[in-house]
């Protein structure tokens, strides 16, 4: 699996009146298979206050903006048309095992 990039473990679009915030807990924990709640809390890697103020000015189809960020296991993007793309983190991608290595 050598030089094939990790797939996106979620993708998901933030809805009319939801903040990006609440979306990308949501998507993480989504990814992750887990209650959001069972989550360490979004600020702990980042402001959310600051996350919804910078995606709210975003238009929906502002390619211009995107940010990167860990959370929970996972490489989280947000970009200005409000997509949430999470997929596991390199370190949490090498240890999954292959069920066909077994």
């Amino acid at each position: 699996m050598d030089g094939i990039s990790t797939p996106a473990v979620g993708v998901r679009q933030v809805s009319g009146d939801q903040n990006v915030s609440n979306a990308v807990v949501l998507a993480v924990a989504e990814a992750r298979n887990v209650d959001p709640l069972e989550l360490d809390p979004l600020y702990d890697v980042i402001d959310p206050d600051a996350l919804d103020a910078i995606f709210s000015s975003a238009g929906p189809t502002d390619n211009s903006m995107e940010l990167d960020f860990e959370m929970a296991g996972c490489q989280v993007t947000v970009r200005g048309t409000g997509e949430i793309r999470v997929e596991l983190s390199p370190s949490e991608a090498a240890a999954v095992v292959d069920p066909l290595e077994n």
